[in-house]
């Protein structure tokens, strides 16, 4: 589960592509997922990482990334690693009606992903279970006009799941638990001369 309970939102950036298996678009209720199924969803099914596998990259405003991807087979058993970290710093020059030059604070973000994930065999099931810490913080700048405010907003995310599947004959038995936590920090900064104030 990565929607925020409170305003329903999601960051795909928490989510590292070579980490991905499948995506399915459900458009109807699913009842095994309860109420969180209703209009539909979109699952992202991970991937098992075999190997070790490390990425970087740099760009404008101070964008950087670092990823990790590792994991392994052991028997019926396999376990995946994945950390993945973003962020984008810098500050927008340009210059005001009035022809002065000015500096707006950038729209900076700082994500970082730790995900762990078991598959298995356990006493003659099949056995996923998974782990997700996620933080998102995220500046967001006032306009051009008014550059003199700055927003602050932090977002942490844990989620664990646990699959079990079992086939007896025809018949096939599901398990799935999920369980979700958010917590989400907003906090404004005011600039006036040299001094700061928070809200």
């Amino acid at each position: 589960l990565m929607n925020d309970p409170v305003t329903g939102e999601v960051d795909l950036k928490s989510i590292g592509l070579s980490n991905i298996e499948s995506i399915i678009i459900r458009t109807n209720a699913d009842l095994s997922l309860g109420g969180q199924g209703v209009g539909g969803v979109i699952e992202i099914s991970s991937a098992r990482a075999t190997g070790i596998e490390l990425s970087s990259g740099i760009g404008s405003f101070g964008y950087k990334n670092y990823g990790l991807e590792a994991g392994g087979n052991y028997g019926e058993h396999n376990l995946s690693l994945s950390l993945h970290s973003t962020a984008e710093e810098g500050d927008y020059l340009y210059t005001t009606p009035e022809g002065m030059e000015a500096t707006r604070l950038n729209n900076d973000y700082h994500t970082a992903s730790y995900f762990l994930k078991y598959n298995g065999n356990i006493v003659g099931m099949d056995a996923v279970f998974s782990y997700h810490h996620f933080v998102n913080k995220r500046g967001a700048p006032g306009s051009i006009i008014n550059p003199a405010t700055l927003d602050r907003i932090e977002r942490i995310s844990d989620g664990l799941t646990l699959n079990l599947d079992k086939s007896v004959g025809s018949w096939n038995y599901h398990i799935h638990s999920s369980i979700l936590r958010n917590d989400t920090e907003n906090r404004t900064y005011y600039f006036y001369g040299g001094d700061t104030l928070e809200y």
